[in-house]
């Protein structure tokens, strides 16, 4: 077989990208979703930061503050242990939620609804020490090691860029007071995030784009492969004449019920 015939040269497809799906095998970004939960929980903070804030300051007076838990009975200390949950629970799981909504949605909207039963069966490639060497050592692992490499780089060189930015600031809480420094430097950090937040976003955004190219490149037949899905679609001799045959006898079925018709004066 030739050089030519070997080489994908042939777009996927319609059978095979469907096959693909089935298999889990779709082009995603695992940047993208840390992405958007670490921007979008960054903002959330930054909108809800001050309830969060007076929350977390009334709800450590009460605890450190107050009669000690030592000298209550059970029955109140599992009272105000379900006040407590009940306490945290109304803040915490909202926050939780909307990450996880957020870390669903940047899934969704990369490659749809995707159920793939098939990603849940064992395979034995996965533990084999030969692929795994592979793999390891593989243009890809290294394409995807220089890109590691550069997100670290790129989102430390934004926060170290964002903090030095505020260095005044933070030379100034020293003549602040507990609720100053407090707000000064979750102000800081949360903007810092964002910064962060968004510089991975646009990295996450580009890992992206590389993996629906790198997953289109995969997709792609050789020539025997197109040759062989056009001869699997095309039906066998025997369904095209058993085909025909049907045919010609739902045309003499339907003469046939016609000619008493025409005969009638």
């Amino acid at each position: 077989m030739s050089d030519y015939i070997a080489e994908k040269i042939h777009p996927a497809s319609p059978q095979r990208r469907q096959l693909a799906r089935q298999e889990g095998r779709v082009a995603k970004s695992h940047d993208l979703v840390v992405a958007a939960v670490l921007l979008g929980g960054t903002l959330v903070l930054m909108a809800l930061g001050g309830k969060v804030v007076m929350f977390f300051a009334d709800f450590s007076h009460q605890q450190f503050g107050g009669e000690s838990w030592l000298t209550m009975d059970a029955d109140t200390a599992v009272d105000r242990w379900r006040a407590t949950t009940w306490d945290l629970a109304r803040v915490v799981l909202p926050v939780l939620g909307l990450l996880a909504l957020l870390a669903i949605a940047a899934n969704f909207v990369q490659f749809g609804f995707l159920f793939a039963p098939k990603k849940l069966a064992p395979d034995t490639s996965r533990v084999s020490p030969l692929k795994g060497l592979q793999r390891l050592f593989s243009a890809a692992s290294l394409i995807r090691l220089a890109f590691s490499i550069t997100k670290i780089a790129a989102v430390a060189a934004v926060g170290i860029w964002s903090m030095w930015g505020q260095r005044e600031r933070l030379l100034e809480i020293g003549a602040m007071d507990g609720n100053g420094i407090a707000g000064t430097l979750a102000e800081i950090g949360l903007w810092t995030c964002a910064k962060m937040g968004a510089m991975l976003l646009v990295l996450g955004l580009a890992d992206y784009g590389y993996q629906r190219w790198r997953h289109e490149r995969d997709l792609r037949m050789t020539t025997d492969e197109l040759r062989e899905e056009m001869r699997r679609r095309q039906p066998s001799p025997s369904t095209t004449t058993r085909r025909k045959e049907l045919q010609r006898q739902l045309i003499v079925d339907r003469v046939q019920n016609i000619a008493p018709l025409a005969d009638r004066p």
